[in-house]
């Protein structure tokens, strides 16, 4: 999944019963742009998670890769 900020993803890692399987990492714009050269030719659609609860759960918005890049590709 992709978090809306650092923070929401480090809560997320934080409530996993196997963290230590898992990591977080940020994605620069560089990144991003690589995936989405891929993702929007093939309609991909994300996961972003835009709130973590204090239970561990998550609030998702479904986006396509075409508005994922309108969004957050500077």
């Amino acid at each position: 999944p992709l978090f809306f900020s650092k923070k929401h993803a480090e809560l997320y890692h934080n409530q996993l019963p196997d963290k230590e399987r898992y990591a977080v990492f940020g994605m620069p714009q560089y990144k991003l742009k690589g995936l989405l050269a891929f993702a929007v030719p093939q309609e991909v659609k994300f996961g972003l998670i835009r709130k973590v609860y204090d239970n561990g759960e998550v609030s998702i918005n479904i986006i396509s890769a075409n508005e994922l890049k309108n969004e957050y590709l500077l």
